[in-house]
């Protein structure tokens, strides 16, 4: 029979990892829908500037600008990217793990119960922790980014481990949230520097 102190253990850090799992793929779901109706409406709000059926002449202009061919291939990226994004299925799994946590939580309430009894059941354990198996293959699992944030929450957990370990969990956490954080800035701050890729197209037109 499998030690059911350890069982009820594994059970409650995949389901404290997959909250945490679930939690980040709605992030990442919340930024990328956010990152696409930003960009969609920069590139209109520039192509509605961009129009110039007139030169400073008069003339009627039939040329593609340098900022022209930019939004065009601004458009084109942000339409490749709306398609990795669809792909990636975040909000479909982001449900996914959602549903498999709360049905891991009823099997740590259950082995709780069983805990608290005089006489365990060993076919009842065993039940659970086939119960358990089974919840584990239904979705995707957990990544290890995940996990090492539950350690640092429980006490517990973060007590078994040494300095070198726990340094080595904080600089992982740290790296991803500084990683995070930077790729958000960038996709802010892209479309403020559209003058100076305008310019560089000059630039590299101008070398043709």
């Amino acid at each position: 029979m499998p030690n059911i102190t350890e069982l009820k253990r594994r059970i409650w850090i995949t389901k404290k990892s997959r909250i945490e799992a679930s939690e980040r793929l709605k992030k990442k779901n919340d930024l990328y829908q956010w990152v696409s109706v930003y960009y969609s409406i920069v590139i209109v709000m520039l192509s509605i500037w961009n129009i110039k059926p007139v030169d400073n002449g008069g003339n009627i202009n039939l040329g593609i600008s340098n900022s022209s061919l930019l939004l065009l291939i601004a458009s084109i990226a942000l339409s490749l990217f709306s398609m990795f994004i669809t792909s990636r299925n975040y909000q479909e799994r982001y449900y996914n793990l959602k549903s498999n946590y709360i049905e891991i939580g009823k099997l740590y309430t259950k082995i709780s119960q069983l805990e608290n009894e005089d006489n365990n059941d060993s076919k009842q354990v065993l039940q659970i922790e086939q119960e358990y198996n089974n919840l584990l293959a239904l979705v995707e699992n957990h990544e290890t980014i995940d996990f090492y944030r539950i350690i640092m929450k429980a006490d517990e957990e973060r007590e078994k481990l040494s300095e070198e370990k726990l340094k080595e969990i904080k600089w992982t956490i740290k790296k991803h949230d500084c990683m995070f954080f930077l790729s958000n800035a960038i996709f802010v701050l892209v479309p403020f520097f559209s003058p100076l890729l305008i310019r560089l197209l000059d630039f590299c037109m101008n070398l043709v």
